[in-house]
């Protein structure tokens, strides 16, 4: 009886080669190494990493190389130099209690109280809201943007030169406007919309998106 599957048609067998004997006799042993990526054995050691060895390109990192941290003012009273680390801390918890560690807070901002750094810190969140995070790291995200946008200058930075710090932190996140809109059409709508109303300096595309999809807001307020 044919197989629907195969139709009478053999399977394909691909020998592995094992040795390789040319004409002058001199034999070549080849040893092949194990598949890779294969469930539940010989896996990479991180999700971040695209095989074995070799970390995936991230965009929010090759963002943070173009910023001379160190010549920025931080809210604990260093310079910016450690935000990177800090910033790829918070995208790697992995637990409730590495979560509740993990926070801008005091760095970025204290209380809603800006200092420089915020604004480059704002250009990564933007760069890291596209990656594959948790919910809660996504989440975490969009609460700091929040308080990036809509906060204000610390009074050592209004003296320091910088009184509208939250101003610079808007037009960096301007630049990945989309990555909003696509979190209002299908993440966290209520808080995209927050940072939309703040953000987007085009009223009447803010106006149109809006009224084509504050119903997912009123949805999510309607949940018991």
């Amino acid at each position: 009886m044919a197989n629907s599957f195969t139709n009478n048609v053999l399977p394909l067998n691909r020998p592995r080669i094992t040795g390789i004997v040319p004409e002058t006799g001199t034999i070549t042993s080849v040893a092949l190494s194990d598949p890779e990526c294969v469930a539940g054995s010989n896996m990479p050691s991180s999700e971040r990493r695209s095989h074995r060895g070799e970390m995936t390109i991230r965009p929010l990192l090759i963002q943070a190389e173009r910023v001379d941290w160190a010549s920025l003012r931080c809210g604990c009273g260093e310079t910016g130099a450690h935000i990177p680390e800090t910033f790829t801390n918070l995208l790697d918890v992995s637990t409730p209690e590495e979560m509740a560690k993990a926070s801008l807070e005091g760095h970025a901002h204290i209380q809603s109280l800006l200092f420089e750094v915020a604004v480059p810190v704002t250009s990564m969140i933007m760069a890291a809201l596209v990656e594959e995070t948790s919910e809660a790291i996504h989440v975490r995200l969009l609460d700091e943007l929040i308080s990036c946008i809509g906060g204000e200058s610390h009074w050592t930075e209004v003296e320091a030169g910088a009184p509208e710090l939250e101003i610079d932190c808007q037009i960096a996140a301007r630049e990945g406007i989309w990555a909003l809109y696509q979190e209002y059409a299908t993440g966290r709508a209520s808080m995209a919309r927050m940072i939309l109303d703040e953000v987007d300096a085009d009223r009447d595309r803010f106006e149109y998106f809006d009224a084509k999809l504050i119903d997912r807001v009123r949805k999510r307020a309607k949940r018991p």
